[in-house]
């Protein structure tokens, strides 16, 4: 069903680094203006909600990856959605489990901790299931 092997000519090498350096610019960026911005209203109930529902629901990172994925290789279009709503279910997940150990009083530490060992064995499942082509 998949092709799980990434093949790149030597002469490639180069051109990944370029995309990876520009594209690792951009999201450092971004990411900074994003933690800058939570600084500035980090007293203001009103606006942190707000920042926590733009920020979860911030599907535009979704369409440009879409974007990206359907102008470089168009084939591989429905893959991406499928999994994307795959993905998007199990964020759902992950958002509920946060909420209940945070709701349990675990250390924000211990909870980001919990949340992220979940997610990494998720993450492994899914692929392991995705080689053995079960999904």
């Amino acid at each position: 069903m998949y092709n799980m092997k990434i093949n790149i000519e030597k002469n490639e090498y180069n051109i990944l680094l370029y995309i990876f350096s520009k594209n690792f610019l951009y999201g450092g960026i971004v990411i900074g203006i994003c933690l800058t911005l939570l600084e500035l209203i980090k007293y203001n109930k009103n606006l942190v909600g707000f920042y926590a529902f733009a920020s979860a629901s911030f599907f535009i990172i979704n369409l440009l990856q879409f974007y990206y994925i359907d102008k470089i290789n168009p084939e591989m279009s429905s893959v991406f959605l499928y999994h994307t709503v795959v993905g998007g279910i199990l964020w759902v997940l992950y958002s509920v489990i946060l909420y209940i150990f945070y709701l349990k009083n675990l250390h924000a530490n211990t909870n980001i901790l919990f949340t992220l060992i979940i997610i990494t064995i998720t993450w492994i499942i899914y692929y392991i299931l995705l080689i053995k082509k079960i999904i």
